[in-house]
């Protein structure tokens, strides 16, 4: 990620790219893009977190399954 973050910086440099704050007449036109990025960040923050429940539910059920095959009375 360190490694594409430079490389960005560095064309950006090159085509000299001029970084600025945008002015207050230039937000309104960029508030949709900026609210689809949050609301992206959001979701696949929110869908790594249900995959990573959803992983250690399914692993704590199969060591309980485990645990009680191993514990269970073969007589």
């Amino acid at each position: 990620m360190v490694k594409r973050l430079v490389r960005a910086k560095y064309k950006i440099k090159a085509a000299n790219i001029p970084y600025r704050v945008p002015g207050d007449e230039d937000l309104p036109a960029r508030l949709g893009a900026v609210l689809s990025v949050l609301y992206l960040l959001y979701n696949a923050g929110a869908e790594a977190y249900t995959r990573a429940a959803e992983l250690a539910r399914t692993g704590a059920t199969r060591q309980f399954l485990f645990s009680q095959s191993e514990s269970a009375d073969p007589s």
